[in-house]
């Protein structure tokens, strides 16, 4: 049903039942007559997710049978609607915002119509002419096999973005109450093909986010084939949805071209191959993305990325991480997209491999979720550039079910070892004992006899960390006479940090107030190196 516009489903059902009743008639053959329509308050439910009320009609019909053949009956019709509402899930349609009216002349025979001409006006203006609609029981059979002549369509595009996508999805996907439309439509459908043609400049937030969109494209009706088309735009601002205050000054993602191709077929739609520059013109390929209509699916084939530095876009980066991508394939599972193949990144003279990603683009805040391993990173390269305090040696670990809603983590459980296979000298500065310390739950404070010494030596580094339900854990992985150390000195010395809360859950929140107290840690006394 869904697949028949509002006014189609009204008329030919209207028609084909009134028609019915004159062409089984005895009269048939003679009949010759007029009738003028002022139908009022029309209601009715077929089921909880189809309904109407309050539908006021008026109009004109004309039958003229004459000498034809039995069951054959020229027709004219006038009407319009001015009045009332119509529930087909997830549609609503007040038509007193939508009035209009249509007319029409053609043939009715026993399977069929013969449509001479159609016209509406109203929220859109459609011409048609030459059509034959067959009936296949109680059922219009699919559009495709309509007519054997055209139709073309005008509308505009605000009108139709706010009642068949705004106010019917806006409630799962509300980042459509962020974009406004303006422009027009231009459908024409013909035989073998529906053929669509708009422009638009579209706002998102406010802003502009297309100036100058073109939308070029064709959907084959008939045999398996694909029709060619494109998307095109004068100026395309992505700034809206990139996070100014992550972001370094200048660094900015956009097209290498302002033209997109576009394959329509039968039962999917494929764009591709597109490329995005990065800051620096680092390329990001996608040779593919495949839009499934019948199963509702998609795929992505082909996303490329070729080291990408994340300190050269992101403010702040304390480190150069230089991310590269194959992603063979991804795919919508539900409103979610499921990525095949892993991000690799090179950093601090280790590896990070990034796996079972995944993103929620839809969702209110946009969320995404992978596992990441790391091996071999020297912490002297990660450390030695921000506050936390200087650490040499090197580590292994991972983290498993990250989960970042925003640019909040919700979840995660992080593990972090050292590389007993490295052969490099291991130190830590009494800033990130402090630090480390803080972590754990104490003061961050230091015994007099450590304040004269810039650094320590140690042993092991065992560290887990686990958030979830905004609860956030903390343990020392190097157990030894009921404590947990986070950081084990050697035989011969060196420094020890205990985890002095073991058992104790704490709130992100409270986890967040004790990284606060590390970053403003650089005010006390004690940091003398």
């Amino acid at each position: 049903m869904r697949q028949v516009p509002l006014f189609f489903l009204l008329f030919f059902l209207g028609i084909q039942s009134l028609f019915f009743i004159f062409s089984q008639s005895s009269f048939a053959a003679f009949l010759d007559c007029q009738i003028d329509l002022n139908l009022r308050d029309l209601s009715g439910q077929r089921d909880e997710n189809h309904a109407f009320e309050g539908i006021n009609l008026k109009g004109l019909l004309k039958f003229e049978s004459g000498w034809k053949a039995i069951g054959q009956t020229e027709f004219k019709i006038k009407a319009g609607w001015e009045d009332g509402a119509i529930f087909i899930y997830p549609w609503f349609f007040e038509l007193k915002a939508l009035r209009g009216a249509f007319e029409a002349e053609g043939t009715y025979l026993k399977d069929n119509i013969l449509l001479k001409y159609l016209k509406v006006h109203g929220p859109f203006n459609l011409r048609a002419n030459n059509m034959q609609i067959f009936f296949n029981g109680k059922q219009i059979n699919g559009f495709s096999r309509l007519f054997k002549g055209e139709i073309q369509l005008d509308a505009n595009l605000n009108t139709w973005y706010n009642v068949f996508l705004r106010d019917a999805y806006s409630n799962s996907h509300p980042f459509l109450l962020d974009l406004e439309p303006s422009g027009k439509i231009n459908l024409k459908v013909m035989p073998k093909r529906v053929s669509l043609f708009l422009t638009s400049e579209v706002l998102f937030r406010k802003r502009p986010l297309f100036e100058g969109l073109i939308i070029n494209l064709s959907y084959p009706l008939g045999g398996d084939f694909c029709e060619n088309g494109n998307i095109y735009w004068k100026r395309l601002d992505l700034s809206p949805f990139l996070p100014k205050r992550l972001l370094r000054e200048g660094a900015n993602i956009y097209f290498k071209s302002n033209k997109v191709p576009i394959s329509l077929c039968k039962k999917y739609l494929e764009v591709g191959p597109v490329v995005l520059f990065l800051k620096k013109e680092k390329e990001l390929l996608l040779k593919k993305l495949r839009l499934f209509f019948e199963k509702k699916g998609l795929e992505i084939e082909g996303l490329h990325l070729d080291e990408l530095d994340l300190k050269d876009v992101f403010k702040d980066f304390p480190v150069s991480i230089k991310v590269s991508g194959n992603i063979k394939k991804a795919y919508l599972k539900g409103e979610r997209v499921i990525f095949e193949g892993a991000l690799k990144a090179k950093v601090a003279n280790g590896k990070i491999d990034i796996e079972n990603l995944w993103l929620d683009p839809f969702s209110a805040i946009p969320r995404i979720g992978c596992d990441i391993l790391f091996k071999h990173i020297d912490l002297s390269e990660i450390t030695s550039n921000t506050g936390f305090g200087l650490i040499t040696g090197v580590i292994n670990g991972f983290i498993k079910g990250l989960i970042i809603s925003g640019s909040q983590p919700e979840e995660f459980f992080l593990k972090i070892l050292t590389d007993e296979t490295a052969n490099v000298p291991k130190k830590i500065s009494i800033k990130a004992i402090e630090n480390i310390s803080i972590l754990g739950g104490g003061q961050g404070s230091m015994s007099l006899i450590g304040q004269f010494f810039k650094e320590f030596s140690y042993k092991r580094i065992g560290i887990s960390c686990k958030l979830k339900n905004d609860v956030f854990e903390l343990h020392g992985l190097i157990r030894e006479g009921g404590k947990e150390y986070l950081v084990k000195r050697g035989f011969w010395g060196g420094v020890n940090v205990v985890n002095m809360n073991p058992d104790g859950k704490i709130s992100f929140r409270d986890m967040l107030e004790r990284l606060k107290r590390i970053t403003e840690s650089d005010k006390s006394k004690m940091e003398v190196y």
